[in-house]
């Protein structure tokens, strides 16, 4: 038995959920299945490259000052508590995000150093000179008609998500 694939949630059940007993077995077994425990030992750092950890997060541009202190605070716990670390060795010498983590985020507005932000904030960058880590795309304004019946209702609903992200004027994402 393994993990939920999906678990959402907030920032404040999120840090209840890393003190308590109860969810305890939520984090261990991603933690192993990140670490591909399930397979034999030889297959496993082949088996980790699809093994991805995604974190998404909406309104980014309210996590400045000290509420944003708490919750990238929180985000290194939460790496702590599935076994990753933010950033990794390349081999080469250099630190780089870890391959396992993608980071979806939105932001109406972020202002200025973005990219000094969210490698703050989420604890993830680069030592490579002049590599940005985060891809930062403009959101543009899409209508989708679907009211119409012309897509099945499971189309519908990604493609409604889908409109709501593009009208964010920011999306971040980590490797894309």
């Amino acid at each position: 038995k393994w993990a939920p694939d999906i678990l959402i949630t907030n920032t404040s059940m999120l840090s209840i959920m890393l003190m308590r007993k109860a969810e305890e077995q939520i984090f261990a077994d991603t933690k192993k299945w990140l670490a591909a425990e399930d397979l034999p030992e030889k297959e496993r750092e082949e088996a980790k490259k699809d093994r991805i950890f995604h974190i998404v997060v909406d309104e980014l541009h309210l996590y400045r000052g000290t509420a944003g202190s708490e919750i990238a605070c929180l985000l290194r716990m939460l790496y702590h508590a599935i076994g990753l670390e933010p950033v990794v060795d390349n081999g080469y010498g250099h630190k780089i995000p870890n391959p396992q983590i993608k980071i979806i985020a939105s932001s109406a507005s972020l202002g200025d150093n973005t990219q000094k932000f969210l490698e703050e904030f989420f604890g993830i960058y680069s030592t490579i000179e002049s590599e940005e880590v985060f891809n930062i795309q403009n959101g543009s304004k899409i209508r989708f008609f679907i009211r119409f019946g012309l897509v099945p209702l499971r189309t519908a609903i990604v493609m409604e998500w889908e409109i709501y992200m593009e009208y964010m004027r920011n999306w971040i994402i980590l490797n894309p």
